[in-house]
């Protein structure tokens, strides 16, 4: 993204152990790293946690010299620069931030439409990933390299070395993101039997007999298939033992759903940065409750909501995997908008964000890739505004049943329920099978 003075390597991390800040052996760590893979000493340094931003942020603000220097290292290329007009980056709020190949990943201060993407796209002959990032961060880059209006100098320097050290946290920032994202995009790919089942029920004319026998060529995806059809969390009447009347009784497309949602918690290694059993046990709860507000909105096919349930969290593994040392500084017990903000503050980009990012990389559905990106916020969604509020709903009344706050839970959420045509239910029903569905298999 951002190009580098290799001069100042060691002189930044000797600097660095003699105030007191870092480690002489995490330095020694980073900078070999640093010869094997690239990058900068301190993005490395903050990347496996042995740096808090804000600490370099002060020492920067006590060494104007340095500070000066370091601007230097985070200098945005004039090429990437080039690709989003000044009078674009302004009008949408919008930054580039990093391109490999045909991709170009753009920091957005809210959320884009799909026009505006096309729009991006269209200039720049790129495919485009647009991440939401700190907006702070990116109306700060904008004003600093595309300037605030009309006429105003693009390349101005900043002088004031007082200010100088702000301008290096916010292209720091800016930069983890990009880096955060390059590291999610080397986690694993989807299965092979998931990646064909995938790609036959996108064909309208798949039989359910060709699915049948994608599914049963692989032996553990069959039993965790039934196991899934068959837990309390999807909430069928009757057991199903045989794959054929599984695919005839969801359907084709739910069945790709569910052996989608059963794959994925595989593909994830238990790591220190998250407890990732609690995560799925909740997960499943989360799923249990989309399912039962489904069905009491009169939902039919609810595999659907079944997935975007047990998937919503997968940003939180994908952040836990691509920065464990740095995911696991997030406070466990914060929720909603704390936990987004700690998030935002600590990695520079959201578990929601992280989410649609691999479930963009995996192939997702695009309303079940929305769903996870917007179960905070459901009325940013576009495209999947009904999946996303029936996500947010049922995710939140999951984390209420656990922590027994179900009553202020009501409260808060009577208006989206009503949008979703849900004017009465049974509770005490729905908390039953969410406990149920909780439960540790034996």
């Amino acid at each position: 993204m951002m190009s580098q003075n290799k001069g100042q390597k060691k002189l930044i991390g000797e600097l660095l152990v003699q105030e007191g800040i870092v480690e002489a052996r995490h330095v020694e760590e980073a900078l070999e790293e640093q010869k094997k893979s690239g990058g900068k000493l301190v993005q490395i340094l903050l990347s496996k946690g042995y740096l808090k931003l804000e600490d370099f942020e002060h020492f920067l603000a006590r060494q104007p010299g340095i500070a000066s220097i370091e601007i230097q290292n985070y200098v945005v290329q004039d090429a990437l620069l080039r690709l989003i007009p000044a009078t674009f980056a302004r009008a949408h709020e919008v930054f580039p931030l990093d391109k490999l190949g045909n991709l170009l990943t753009v920091g957005m201060a809210c959320p884009l439409d799909s026009r505006t993407i096309q729009e991006i796209e269209k200039m720049t002959n790129l495919r485009v990933r647009a991440l939401l990032c700190n907006a702070t961060d990116i109306r700060a880059m904008i004003a600093k390299y595309y300037g605030t209006s009309e006429g105003e100098s693009q390349e101005e320097e900043i002088y004031d070395y007082g200010r100088a050290y702000q301008t290096v946290s916010h292209a720091i920032r800016l930069e983890g993101v990009a880096d955060l994202v390059r590291r999610i995009d080397t986690l694993p790919s989807l299965p092979t039997t998931v990646r064909r089942l995938q790609e036959a029920v996108a064909n309208p004319d798949v039989s359910i007999e060709e699915v049948t026998e994608i599914v049963g060529s692989d032996p553990l995806v069959a039993a965790k298939l039934l196991r899934v059809v068959n837990s309390a969390a999807f909430g069928l009447v009757q057991r199903v033992e045989a794959l054929t009347h599984a695919v005839m009784l969801v359907g084709l497309k739910e069945i790709y759903m569910i052996v989608l949602s059963a794959a994925v918690p595989d593909l994830f290694k238990e790591g220190k940065g998250l407890d990732y059993r609690r995560l799925w046990q909740d997960s499943v709860g989360a799923a249990s409750v989309c399912v039962a507000l489904a069905e009491t909105a009169g939902v039919r096919r609810t595999a659907v909501f079944f997935t975007a349930g047990l998937l919503h969290d997968i940003g939180k593994a994908a952040l836990a995997q691509a920065a464990p040392e740095r995911y696991k500084k997030v406070d466990p017990t914060l929720a909603d908008e704390a936990l987004l903000k700690a998030e935002e503050e600590i990695l520079g980009v959201t578990h929601p964000e992280a989410g649609y990012v691999l479930a963009s990389n995996w192939g997702f559905p695009g309303e079940l890739a929305e769903a996870i990106r917007f179960h905070h916020h459901p009325e940013r969604a576009t495209t999947a505004k009904r999946l996303a509020a029936f996500t947010a709903a049922g995710s939140s009344l999951a984390y209420a049943i656990i922590h027994n706050d179900t009553e202020s839970w009501m409260r808060r959420y009577a208006g989206l329920l009503s949008e979703l045509g849900i004017a009465h239910f049974d509770l005490q029903k729905v908390v039953g099978r969410a406990n149920a569905a909780m439960e540790p298999e034996p």
